[in-house]
């Protein structure tokens, strides 16, 4: 590409004008070090840059005290009272993005934003976007080179009901959407201090494992899940998207949008004293139709004989209707394929 051409010339030139500038006199070297001064911030080679960047998420909002790291490959966020991540309490936290983002072409872009309550972006270490307030429906205009550049985003919420949602756009290319595949990515270098996955047993999954991105989700001890926000296309035919919802001893947290959401969606959770134990699905292509079935939480499992089902989500095309279902130990976490759409989901059970 040449966006990622331009970027190596930019850091071999960097490493050589750094190499020789101790060795210049006079103007030779008051040029080298201007050129130093104007050289774009070094970043990993294109074929070391994974999907996703690096959140690392704070109980706090100075962000000091750091309380889980993960990756987010979209900022795609709606926790309204609910919080990210265990250790949070009043609705008090705040998160980093960290990584690359990966720009098209060169030209001005429309970054649109759903911030409660603040949020500041900086491209290549200069501050870009900043919204002080609740922002339902704001938007920025950014001119960037095509290529990778260095991104961080700033959100904090001081105790209300929270959201983050980034979306962009370019005049004549294309229309405001979700950031798309490897356009968000991050150094596996420096994400070298996301916590390895909890040990798991994986059930069967509903729909398929090819043609679009794996996925895994874990969670720490104490969480269970409990439900999901699904979102479906085509007049609710097609699952188009489902947000894992866990119980944690600190309240219900959201886990990653698996697909892309729609605005047509439905949050589906277990009663008081009930949690998830079991899926079933109808699929095709991706994910026809599915319902969720729960079952009492008894001591440390589930009590498989006394469960009900939820509503059948989607439509009713693909294969015959097909169930997978928990052992009887609690779901900790998801694992299946998505891309545009929900292709594939199965559950992990606490090992």
């Amino acid at each position: 590409e040449k966006g990622v051409t331009s970027t190596r010339m930019h850091e071999r030139a960097t490493y050589w004008y750094t190499l020789s500038q101790p060795k210049l006199t006079g103007l030779d070297k008051a040029l080298a070090e201007k050129r130093l001064i104007a050289a774009p911030p070094p970043i990993a080679a294109a074929g070391n840059l994974q999907p996703g960047l690096v959140a690392e998420i704070f109980s706090d909002v100075k962000f000091d005290n750091k309380v889980k790291t993960r990756l987010d490959k979209q900022i795609e966020f709606n926790w309204n009272n609910d919080v990210p991540a265990p250790g949070i309490k009043g609705n008090v936290y705040a998160i980093r993005w960290t990584g690359v983002i990966r720009v098209p072409s060169d030209g001005t872009y429309n970054f649109k934003s759903a911030v409660d309550d603040a949020m500041r972006i900086w491209i290549d270490d200069k501050m870009v976007i900043e919204h002080l307030g609740v922002a339902a429906d704001a938007h920025d205009n950014v001119t960037l080179k095509g290529g990778m550049h260095k991104i961080r985003i700033d959100y904090w919420n001081s105790g209300s009901a929270g959201r983050m949602v980034l979306h962009w756009s370019k005049d004549q290319d294309f229309a405001e959407q979700p950031f798309g595949r490897g356009v968000l990515l991050h150094d596996p270098q420096a994400a070298n201090q996301v916590p390895p996955p909890a040990r798991g047993m994986y059930t069967m999954m509903i729909g398929h494992g090819h043609g679009s991105e794996p996925f895994y989700e874990f969670t720490a001890s104490g969480y269970v899940l409990i439900g999901f926000d699904v979102s479906t296309r085509d007049g609710g035919k097609v699952i188009r998207s489902a947000v894992p919802v866990y119980k944690t001893i600190s309240g219900n947290v959201r886990g990653h949008t698996l697909g892309h959401p729609s605005p047509d969606h439905k949050l589906i959770l277990a009663k008081p004293g009930y949690a998830v134990g079991g899926l079933t699905g109808r699929w095709g292509d991706g994910i026809d139709g599915m319902s969720i079935t729960f079952m009492r939480l008894k001591g440390e499992g589930l009590d498989l004989d006394d469960t009900y089902e939820s509503e059948w989500m989607g439509g009713e095309g693909g294969s015959q209707p097909t169930p997978v279902r928990s052992t009887g130990k609690p779901i900790i976490g998801v694992f299946g394929n998505a891309h545009d759409n929900l292709d594939g989901l199965g559950l992990v059970e606490r090992d």
